[in-house]
């Protein structure tokens, strides 16, 4: 049986901003059970709250998100506990993520992820000048249409009173 892939990302926040550190597509039932063994595990921050007050104290942590039939799912693991845990759980290499965490390879995808954010933006306000266009081609055709039919009922007569 062909096993239905999902990816796998490892995210980490850098200057206020989440960039992604690594991603591999893998099996979903290995996805599964990688993650519901990392849940289970005692250095995993499973809960939003706790997750953003250990942010806060701790510091930085890494987030591992396993997407699902387009749903997300997150479990975090403070940096003290991180590689070791998600090389332990996911298989993905603690030295993977060590060299994806230098400084310039960070600075680079936060540059990246505001480019992607700005180019976002821009393609957003082309589709908003690109919908006014359209509702003023729509307009301009409703009127004609209804110039059209009062011009017909006016020449047949029905328009007269």
């Amino acid at each position: 049986m062909n096993d239905e892939m999902v990816f796998v990302a490892v995210d980490t926040e850098c200057a206020g901003v989440r960039v992604t550190l690594f991603e591999q597509e893998i099996p979903r039932t290995d996805a599964l059970r990688m993650y519901r063994a990392a849940r289970k595990d005692a250095r995993s921050l499973d809960d939003d709250l706790v997750r953003l007050a250990a942010t806060e104290v701790i510091g930085e942590c890494l987030h591992v998100d396993c997407f699902f039939d387009f749903l997300g799912d997150e479990v975090s693991f403070p940096m003290v506990h991180a590689l070791d845990a998600i090389e332990e759980h996911f298989r993905i290499p603690a030295d993977t993520l060590r060299k994806a965490m230098q400084p310039d390879n960070l600075a680079a995808l936060v540059l990246q992820r505001e480019a992607d954010y700005e180019a976002f933006i821009g393609s957003g306000s082309h589709q908003i000048a690109n919908t006014e266009i359209m509702k003023a081609q729509h307009a301009a055709i409703q009127e004609a249409i209804a110039a059209e039919i009062n011009a017909e009922l006016t020449q047949s007569g029905i328009g007269k009173h």
